[in-house]
């Protein structure tokens, strides 16, 4: 293990980030900004980005930060506006707090896109609030929407309300542009999914996992006792998925249920790898375009990044 450590005060509160060659892009929010860009060699803050307000350069509501489709590219979601902002790392916008390119998903009355990923350049496969679905393709181009498969557990049976399913069911999603695939993990469960994207149609490859959700009738989600909570952060390459795994109780690990140190890495038709135990708490993964080292944001004592060589 290898450690990347920050002067003081460069990162304040980081939650995910995604890291290119050496260049670190960190969801921290700092004021009104929602992501900061930071040189990992120079240890210099480059820009921050995202800010919070309503102007014509800013963001109503934060939904995350998401790998872009091009080199040396991510996005941002504005979940208020149902928005998809494009940041190039090479573009002279990046220190103007400028995005290069705005898409807008036209979704219909009740849809919500929580998490994203790129399936084509043109297209992204989303999960979120949908009544036709788990998941939803979205294309930028013709501006069409794909929605499909169910629940797992046969939750069609049973008669919950389309938004309650999606609140209890929030996931991280990671895509594969090569082969169409793509995947999700349940933040309040140990549900993993593999889909494939294919001739207008969204299937399931692989389901894998045994939870079966609570819903609260008011829609708020609450673990029962002994309930252990689901995953904590998700990436992937075009060779493996690697999710970090949280299984711990509220009544035993409190406010730190979300650290974790379990990595379960899969191949793209959801066979088990390799699983990884670390000795450091860990709040969120991404890993390198090459899938040689792994790196892990920890947050004690002070916010760090460590990498593992896989």
């Amino acid at each position: 293990m290898d450690t990347l450590k920050f002067a003081d005060n460069i990162l304040m509160d980081p939650q995910t980030f995604l890291i290119f060659d050496s260049l670190l892009v960190v969801n921290d929010k700092y004021g009104e900004f929602n992501i900061s860009v930071i040189n990992m060699n120079s240890n210099e803050l480059v820009a921050r980005l995202a800010k919070t307000g309503r102007g014509p350069k800013e963001i109503v509501q934060f939904g995350g930060l998401f790998e872009g489709p091009g080199q040396r590219e991510f996005c941002i979601l504005d979940i208020k506006n149902s928005s998809i902002l494009f940041y190039n790392l090479d573009s002279i916008n990046i220190k103007k707090n400028e995005w290069i390119k705005r898409k807008d998903l036209k979704l219909g009355n009740g849809q919500t896109i929580f998490a994203f990923g790129f399936i084509s350049d043109s297209s992204v496969v989303g999960t979120g609030i949908n009544q036709n679905g788990r998941y939803m393709v979205y294309n930028f181009i013709n501006e069409t929407l794909i929605e499909g498969i169910d629940y797992p557990n046969s939750e069609k049976e049973r008669d919950i309300n389309h938004m309650f399913k999606g609140l209890a069911y929030q996931s991280y999603i990671c895509s594969n542009i090569r082969n169409k695939k793509f995947v999700s993990a349940t933040l309040h469960g140990d549900l993993i999914e593999i889909g494939h994207y294919k001739t207008g149609k969204l299937s399931t490859v692989k389901n894998l996992g045994s939870y079966r959700t609570k819903y609260i009738i008011n829609g708020e989600y609450r673990f029962e006792p002994g309930r252990k909570a689901g995953f904590c952060s998700l990436t992937s390459g075009n060779k493996f998925i690697y999710a970090l795994y949280s299984g711990h109780t509220f009544e035993e690990y409190g406010m730190e249920v979300r650290l974790c140190n379990t990595i379960f890495m899969l191949d793209w038709d959801g066979n088990s790898v390799k699983k990884i135990i670390t000795k450091e708490k860990i709040k969120s993964i991404t890993v390198d375009d090459n899938e040689k080292m792994l790196y892990a944001l920890i947050l004690a004592p002070n916010p760090m990044i460590v990498r593992y060589l896989l």
